[in-house]
């Protein structure tokens, strides 16, 4: 008799240990995790880039200064509880910050796909994981146009208290390197520089 109930007992005991352990450990919904200011740091898969170069006729000893022009700068992003926000890169004293739209494409758990879209009317996506130490560390996603395959990138966003200031001064909308097409889209003004 001993036997079976220490048997059983264990069962029982574990039993009751795991659902106790999985008990208010359910995250908070990626669409409250991402609100906030954010900041990060992009990387790239040095093969991808390679191999991107190489399809697009670019020869390999520009290698450095992509990397310097893709990887120097940082990435910035504001996301407000209505789906509009911020979005930008640069540096803190030479930040070019643009409006945006964002929603959650999908989640499971700590995973979750933001879908940014940019002041181009462009979507990007941020496949990615919210991490134990509060960060967001995702595979960037191009716009589904982008012609070819672009090489592996992943930024690793850290919360901040605040965005730099935009070094334009303003909306793109208004400024003088920006014009609204037929179509209603925000381009880059083509300059004789």
């Amino acid at each position: 008799m001993m036997k079976v109930f220490k048997r059983y007992g264990m069962v029982l005991a574990l039993v009751l240990m795991s659902s106790l352990v999985g008990c208010g450990s359910k995250p908070k919904p990626a669409a409250e995790r991402i609100l906030g200011n954010w900041e990060g740091k992009m990387e790239i898969e040095e093969e991808s880039l390679k191999k991107f170069m190489k399809d697009n006729g670019i020869p390999e000893e520009k290698l450095p200064d992509i990397k310097e022009t893709m990887l120097g700068g940082k990435f910035y992003f504001a996301f407000e509880k209505d789906g509009a926000g911020k979005a930008g890169e640069g540096e803190d004293d030479h930040a070019h910050i643009h409006a945006m739209k964002w929603k959650v494409d999908s989640e499971d758990g700590n995973k979750a796909v933001i879908a940014i879209t940019d002041h181009h009317d462009e979507t990007v996506k941020l496949d990615g994981t919210f991490q134990e130490d509060g960060s967001f560390v995702a595979k960037i996603i191009p716009p589904e146009n982008e012609k070819g395959e672009m090489p592996s990138m992943t930024v690793t966003l850290k919360k901040v208290d605040k965005l730099p200031a935009d070094a334009h001064g303003g909306d793109d909308d208004d400024d003088d390197h920006h014009e609204k097409t037929s179509a209603g889209k925000t381009v880059e003004k083509e300059t004789n520089e």
